[in-house]
């Protein structure tokens, strides 16, 4: 028996969701409507008072990460897989940095890489393992939700507004976050930090992995994380020039 807050530790098997199950859609659902009413209040608000509001959900969401950490230490619950290395961890402290001084770096950083990698981690949930309504699958749901939210909210009321360059931004974060992720997961086997041993369940690096086999799909992986990025600062890139020439 388990109960909502038996940490993942702890669960038995066979216990988790299927993608895409109703219960997954569900959240989905919910998190895409909270997105469109925040970014609706966002756009009533003035500048200042949307600065407050971005202030308050990037805190608060880095003390809900904290409140979860120490209480999966304090169960027995806590893994070295929990260390803040994943990209979403990153993603909530660029959050919290942007809302103590907004940047356009960060911003660039925000669009390019944490809106496409929260977005990749709601329709690819790697926490499948765990029920929908145990409190460490409704606070990955919530926390991925929020970074979208917020993000979104940003993008559309005008604060964020990625750079036609932006993407190098992005290439300088991945060349420092990657290759030291990437020894953690060396030294512990049990982390997939930046999924760069293996990819969750049903997301499209598992075709890669097939394709390629190891270690040459991290190539195919790097190569698709660069399409992507190119993909995402194109507009802005041809709206730049766009300006220039008119």
């Amino acid at each position: 028996m388990y109960s909502f807050f038996t940490p993942a530790k702890f669960l038995p098997e066979g216990c988790g969701f299927r993608l895409y199950s109703p219960g997954h859609l569900l959240w989905l659902l919910a998190i895409g409507l909270f997105t469109a009413a925040l970014c609706m209040v966002g756009r009533k608000l003035s500048r200042d008072r949307r600065l407050t509001l971005a202030r308050v959900l990037a805190y608060t969401q880095v003390c809900l990460e904290l409140i979860r950490d120490i209480y999966l230490i304090a169960a027995g619950g806590w893994k070295w897989n929990y260390l803040p290395l994943h990209p979403c961890s990153f993603t909530i402290l660029f959050m919290a940095l942007w809302a103590a001084k907004p940047s356009w770096r960060l911003g660039n950083i925000l669009y390019g890489f944490g809106l496409v990698g929260a977005l990749a981690a709601l329709v690819f949930c790697d926490w499948t393992d765990q029920p929908l309504w145990q409190f460490q699958s409704v606070y990955s749901f919530q926390c991925h939700g929020m970074m979208v939210a917020y993000i979104l909210m940003l993008l559309v009321c005008g604060d964020i507004r990625p750079q036609g360059n932006g993407m190098r931004d992005c290439l300088i974060y991945l060349c420092v976050a990657v290759p030291v992720t990437m020894a953690v997961n060396h030294l512990l086997p049990e982390c997939n930090f930046f999924f760069t041993n293996t990819g969750s369940e049903g997301s499209p690096l598992e075709i890669l992995i097939r394709l390629f086999g190891t270690p040459w799909w991290l190539i195919a992986y790097g190569a698709l994380a660069l399409v992507l990025l190119y993909l995402e600062f194109l507009p802005w890139k041809m709206q730049e020039k766009a300006a220039a020439a008119g």
